[in-house]
């Protein structure tokens, strides 16, 4: 799917809008994500990727574990993450 932004400029230099766009397609794609791996979780709570580990066997955050893989494979939900720090 492609997607193109249309955005006014006024008054303002090329290097500023392009800064802004690129800092509201982050946005975008940090708030569309459902899902987070152990390590975007990690890199979401500002902590290290086996502390997001450690606070799911502990109970502390509430991870799903994928099925049909030998390795246990995490995913995280943005909601939950909030949730966690509350």
């Amino acid at each position: 799917m492609l997607r193109i932004d249309v955005i006014t400029i006024t008054f303002c230099s090329i290097g500023t809008a392009v800064d802004e766009t690129r800092m509201a397609n982050k946005q975008q794609q940090t708030s569309a994500r459902e899902w987070f791996t152990a390590g975007e979780a990690a890199q979401y709570l500002k902590v290290g990727r086996r502390t997001i580990l450690l606070w799911t066997r502990q109970g502390k955050v509430k991870g799903f574990a994928l099925s049909g893989t030998k390795r246990r494979l995490w995913r995280y939900r943005p909601a939950d993450l909030d949730a966690a720090l509350r």
